[in-house]
């Protein structure tokens, strides 16, 4: 039998032109709010660069 995910890989960042990214392991059970905070540490941001999340075809930004 297949176990519980209990954490998920982000491996790219789309859509920019400088090809800067971050590979981060993180508890699947956060949200989005927790995953904004994730980035901003990662990627050194102080809430000042647009992003957005898109999840099944939605977008949150």
């Amino acid at each position: 039998m297949f176990k519980t995910i209990n954490a998920v890989l982000l491996r790219s960042l789309d859509e920019i032109e400088l090809k800067i990214w971050r590979r981060l392991v993180l508890p699947s059970g956060w949200n989005l709010g927790q995953l904004h905070l994730a980035l901003q540490a990662a990627f050194n941001w102080w809430n000042y660069h647009l992003h957005e999340f898109q999840i099944g075809g939605l977008r949150y930004g």
